[in-house]
C-alpha cells in the first residue's frame, strides 16, 4: 500500500504520521479537479489515489491541500490557481509514511 520509514508500526496501533509523496503533479496527467466534497485515500493495483481540498497554489509550484485536516504540500504544474477539491494519484513506490 505504501512504504513505512522507521521502526515498524504495531498492527492496530494509532500513529501520528507525516506523508511524503515523491512525485510531481501535472494537471490532466496525474491531478485533476474533482467533483468530490470530502477527502479520501484509496489503494488499488499499486496506485494511491487521493482526494483533497485545495488550500492554495503558490507561484513556485507548490500546491497545498488538506486531506481530512492534514496538510500536504505537492509539487505541481498548473496553468492557474484552482479551488475546491482535486483528485491526484501516484504509484505506491512514491508514497511514504514517516512517524511524526
Amino acid at each position: 500500500m505504501a512504504f513505512w520509514v522507521g521502526e515498524p508500526p504495531v498492527v492496530g496501533g494509532n500513529y501520528d504520521t507525516e506523508v511524503d509523496i515523491n512525485d510531481t503533479f501535472e494537471f490532466d496527467r496525474n491531478i485533476a479537479i474533482s467533483n468530490e466534497t470530502s477527502s479520501s485515500i484509496n489503494f488499488r493495483d499499486e496506485v494511491v489515489t487521493l482526494v483533497a481540498e485545495v488550500i492554495c497554489y503558490e507561484e513556485d509550484g507548490i500546491l497545498t491541500v488538506s486531506l481530512g485536516g492534514c496538510i500536504i504540500f505537492l509539487e505541481a504544474s498548473l496553468d492557474s490557481a484552482i479551488d475546491g477539491y482535486v483528485t491526484f494519484f501516484t504509484s505506491v513506490d512514491k508514497f511514504f509514511f514517516y512517524p511524526a
